[in-house]
């Protein structure tokens, strides 16, 4: 996961809210792949792996921080966007 999310294009990543925190939109950079199906995922179904990123701020990048990186295998039923995994 650590290999595929580091070579991810920079447009591979999109900002989204995951829900409401006490301060207002939970923001996050999250990218989503395709794997293949394990023999636990029902038929049809698809697999995917979703990154979610943390966004630092310019004083954080400059100290040279690097992002907090959660990962996540989600499975669902044909057409699931990448917003319903988020």
């Amino acid at each position: 996961a650590d290999h595929a999310t580091a070579r991810a294009p920079e447009q591979a990543w999109k900002r989204r809210s995951c829900a409401d925190g006490a301060k207002g939109p939970r923001l996050f950079d999250w990218a989503v792949a395709s794997v293949s199906a394990g023999d636990d995922t029902p038929p049809g179904w698809g697999r995917w792996l979703l990154v979610r990123r943390q966004i630092l701020t310019d004083d954080q990048t400059a100290a040279g921080r690097e992002p907090e990186l959660a990962y996540y295998l989600c499975a669902g039923p044909p057409g699931t966007t990448d917003d319903e995994l988020i």
